[in-house]
């Protein structure tokens, strides 16, 4: 099991990433407070922060793991069967992550740092606490000079979320997050996916599933392999841009079955991409497709819905989680089961199938 823990000041959006981080199957989160139940333990927390601060100076009168302790003993108790990943809402020093890492046997821990810029963290507890300005800053003196260790702890961190940007790019980073956890274990990303054809009239009831839209793309997929076997496995390599997003990648795709792809996929800028262009031009390596496509996101948790107007071929709709060969007969379950709510015709399934295929 793998144990994700939230760091972060008063404001910086902790509880909006655990609430992003609820919507992934398999993953049960915990708030301080909710293990707590109670002030005592969190004020006997504020005694501990002193009391590590003087065990560095030799002056222990107490233990120092208390808080932290009762927290992960209560977690480990309310933990459902089959939960595979655990997110806890708040370490506060370096010293409760060498307890937490040490005391517990999780298979991985991940520190994540959650910030954001003051401005936009002051506003933020001013409307959720209700005070004005210099009481704002007055907490905020006493997190900082109560934190000095958290300023030690954020340079410890796995990863991090600044969630000064809109709410889609932090759901964006978190499921970036998710699939480089799943790289750092050695384990391949995979995306498990079925794609429909569907009409310009075709009604999707996104708010009924618990969809949510994450924005617009407009991709050109430039491909220098089409289904050719490499390695035994049908391979794709393209050259990516993203016109809307001014960003664009560089993607090997290895075909496992008609449901599953293993995907490798290396960032670039559109700069970068256009001397890739070049430089496959120079190697004389031909283009073998070319797909332009306007995409639209729709998101609930890990599963994405995308729907495609791809020129030249009409409109899809497809469904797709990433996650890791592990969970192969889950994650295709999820994602057949999304089909059926959406009462997509079977007989205008795409299966085993990209794009590029179809151009061909």
């Amino acid at each position: 099991m793998k144990l994700i823990c939230l760091t972060g000041l008063s404001g910086s959006g902790k509880s909006t990433v655990k609430s992003i981080f609820d919507r992934f199957a398999g993953l049960q989160s915990f708030y301080t407070r909710e293990l707590t139940g109670n002030t005592e333990i969190e004020h006997k927390w504020q005694e501990d922060v002193l009391i590590s601060d003087m065990n560095q100076h030799g002056n222990l009168s107490s233990d120092p793991n208390h808080f932290i302790r009762t927290c992960f003993d209560i977690l480990l108790k309310r933990i459902k069967p089959n939960t595979k990943t655990v997110v806890f809402d708040s370490l506060r020093s370096p010293h409760e992550l060498r307890f937490v890492k040490t005391e517990y046997h999780f298979e991985e821990v991940l520190l994540v740092h959650v910030t954001c810029n003051d401005e936009l963290r002051f506003e933020r507890l001013k409307i959720r606490d209700n005070v004005n300005n210099e009481m704002v800053k007055l907490r905020d003196n006493l997190d900082l000079g109560k934190a000095h260790d958290m300023q030690s702890l954020f340079q410890l961190a796995d990863f991090k979320i600044d969630t000064s940007d809109k709410l889609c790019d932090t759901e964006e980073k978190i499921i970036q997050l998710m699939n480089s956890s799943n790289h750092k274990t050695n384990k391949p990303q995979i995306e498990f996916e079925v794609k429909y054809r569907i009409d310009s009239d075709t009604e999707i009831d996104t708010e009924k599933l618990g969809l949510k839209s994450v924005g617009s793309k407009h991709q050109i997929d430039t491909y220098y392999v089409v289904n050719e076997e490499i390695e035994g496995k049908r391979t794709y390599i393209r050259l990516r841009e993203d016109l809307l997003k001014n960003k664009g990648s560089f993607d090997h795709h290895a075909v496992i079955d008609k449901y599953s792809t293993e995907e490798k996929e290396v960032a670039l800028t559109l700069e970068d991409v256009q001397k890739m262009k070049g430089a496959f031009m120079a190697m004389g390596q031909e283009i073998k497709c070319v797909v332009d496509k306007k995409r639209t996101v729709y998101k609930n948790g890990e599963i994405q819905l995308m729907i495609d107007e791809v020129k030249g071929l009409g409109i899809f709709l497809e469904i797709e989680i990433v996650s890791n060969e592990d969970e192969k007969d889950s994650k295709i379950d999820l994602v057949k089961k999304m089909a059926l709510e959406l009462r997509l015709n079977p007989e205008n399934a795409v299966l085993g199938m990209g794009y590029p295929d179809m151009f061909s």
